[in-house]
């Protein structure tokens, strides 16, 4: 049986670095970089894709265990857009994060 696509692109974003803090930094400013409001398109993406590898490796993000497979992942495979990404830190208080839980739940159980 083949492994999905997706758990193959997670496990490469892993690898490159992306989902660091560092590397979530690297791709929201990256990728704010173009609009995508008119005509861009495949070929902006890809420029911005070689931009954000190019920065993960500088910066150093690119772990051990990364590989040309996983490159390769992130270029063919990454879905686009990728732009107009805020990953700015918003602080929540703990008891509202709570609070909102508590509330979920007890609306999707019906109240009981």
């Amino acid at each position: 049986m083949m492994r999905p696509i997706a758990l193959d692109l997670v496990e490469a974003l892993e690898a490159l670095g992306v989902l660091t803090r560092s590397g979530l930094q690297a791709t929201s400013e990256v990728w704010s970089s173009v609009d995508f409001v008119n005509d861009e398109g495949p070929v902006e993406a890809r420029e911005l894709t070689k931009q954000l590898a190019a920065r993960l490796d500088s910066e150093g993000l690119i772990s051990d265990c990364g590989t040309e497979q996983h490159a390769r992942l992130l270029f063919n495979h990454w879905q686009l857009p990728m732009y107009n990404m805020d990953l700015d830190l918003i602080h929540v208080p703990l008891e509202q994060l709570e609070a909102e839980r508590d509330a979920a739940f007890w609306n999707e159980v019906g109240g009981y």
